[in-house]
């Protein structure tokens, strides 16, 4: 192989979790078989033990209250369409269901829904109607979003990044034109938001991802400018479904899509979270000096391939990887039949994720600064392509090559590193061979069931044999 110019962030350092203190108590679960997608979670203000809840896009506009332990108290129909609810937050003036959910970011402008809170001890008599449409546009590209909170007169959205930190956005809670969102601060959490809530008294905000939940102390003074700074506590678990969370008396309460809610005490967040999961661990030998990087895999045979695993795949797939000194080699094959989607072939796009990252026992809790990524887009004419999402494009010396098989493709993808790489030493590294859906795909390590990039912590410490 030939000497590569190092750019990517790739830092080695031995060192990880081993064992797993439990971060939360699991208090209950939803047993509710209509309640199957919950995507929010709030606490009644007006009627203790209650919280409100609602599920995600793809069910009936609902709203369920919902006791700690998860049964279903009462079930109330709302005069709206479920386009793709994501959060609920509540105050004097009802509760808001924000219907601004956008996975592919083409949904220019979303709305948050005001509905007045009924009495959970009364039964329905109708759907209740919407009494206020808050109308918000993105103002520069369509962000996915996850997460409301309210703080009269005010609304805030946190969107939800795989890269970077995520942004939380203003709007006000008595306009009735279309409001164009603004972002009035950064928050430091390095992971995918996926719910948040502000405490009655407005001096506490909690935001959940999969990676656990941050819980800010907030001082006096505007929202706006006092959160990027203020002082928080962080708790970690793994749980790639987390979808919301909210203030209880005593602490904060997260639910999951897996139906599993939590509960962490304000003296157990404030005393520190447990270790994670160990990580898978690999070993990955060096690249011959003589390989040709040309998409073909006869080089491979004589290699173990990858301990890859499933997510509702239907066709098959072999991954191997090799280092050298300059960068990391990733070879794989894909096949099965896969229908079309929106009328491309199955294998056009990202079609496979390859991450590096810090192994250091001092590493952040969520995505670090020595974490990348980079994706293998396959066109659908075969041509394929490497693309970093956090670079304006491929760093110099990166390298693909593969062809269309029957039934899907075979590709080789040389990811540089920007240290020399050497025997012994570790990183952190995964690939996920993707099926035009995270919910379809093939990935290393084993334990993660809904996409590598989700969790950071989890990903496989690969070993450099010689």
């Amino acid at each position: 192989m030939r000497r590569i110019a190092p750019l990517l962030a790739v830092a080695l350092v031995a060192g990880a979790a081993d064992s797993f203190a439990p971060a939360t108590l699991v208090s209950g679960r939803l047993t509710d078989p209509a309640l199957g997608e919950c995507s929010g979670v709030v606490a009644s203000r007006a009627h203790p033990g209650v919280l409100w809840a609602h599920n995600d896009s793809g069910n009936a506009a609902e709203l369920f209250a919902i006791g700690a332990d998860g049964t279903t108290l009462a079930r109330y129909a709302i005069a709206a369409d479920n386009v793709d609810w994501e959060d609920i937050a509540i105050d004097a003036a009802g509760i808001y269901l924000a219907d601004v959910g956008n996975n592919r970011r083409d949904r220019h402008q979303v709305q948050v829904l005001r509905v007045d809170e009924p009495d959970p001890a009364l039964p329905s008599t109708g759907p209740l109607p919407v009494r206020t449409t808050l109308r918000l546009a993105w103002p520069d590209q369509p962000a996915d979003c996850e997460a409301l909170l309210v703080a009269d007169p005010f609304g805030y959205l946190i969107d939800k990044r795989l890269d970077g930190l995520p942004g939380l956005w203003r709007f006000r809670l008595d306009r009735a034109e279309v409001q164009t969102l603004e972002r009035v601060a950064t928050l430091p959490i390095n992971a995918p938001v996926t719910g948040a809530d502000l405490s009655p008294d407005g001096r506490r905000l909690a935001v959940c991802h999969p990676l656990g939940l941050h819980v800010f102390a907030l001082p006096p003074g505007d929202l706006a400018t006092t959160v990027a700074t203020a002082r928080h506590d962080y708790l970690g678990w793994l749980d790639p479904r987390q979808e919301a969370c909210c203030f209880v008396p005593g602490g904060v309460l997260a639910i999951s899509e897996s139906r599993t809610i939590r509960w962490l005490s304000d003296q157990r967040l404030a005393a520190g979270g447990g270790e994670f999961p160990a990580p898978t661990r690999i070993d990955l030998h060096r690249a011959p000096v003589a390989h040709a990087l040309d998409g073909e895999l006869t080089e491979w045979a004589a290699l173990h391939a990858l301990p890859l695993s499933a997510v509702d795949s239907p066709g098959a797939a072999r991954v191997w990887a090799a280092w050298s000194p300059a960068g990391i080699v990733v070879a794989g094959e894909v096949t099965g039949t896969i229908p079309d989607v929106e009328g491309l072939p199955w294998y056009a796009g990202d079609t496979t994720e390859v991450f590096l990252g810090d192994d250091s026992p001092r590493r952040p809790p969520e995505y670090g600064p020595g974490d990348d990524r980079c994706y293998l887009a396959v066109q659908p004419n075969g041509s394929m392509q490497l693309k970093w999402p956090r670079r304006a494009g491929a760093p110099d010396g990166a390298h693909c090559a593969g062809r269309l098989i029957d039934g899907g493709y075979r590709f080789e993808a040389f990811v540089p590193a920007s240290v020399p790489l050497a025997p012994d030493s570790a990183i952190r590294f995964a690939v996920s061979v993707l099926a035009r859906s995270p919910r379809r795909n093939w990935y290393l390590p084993l334990a993660n069931d809904a996409g590598v990039w989700l969790s950071p912590l989890n990903w496989a410490v690969a070993r450099l044999k010689p």
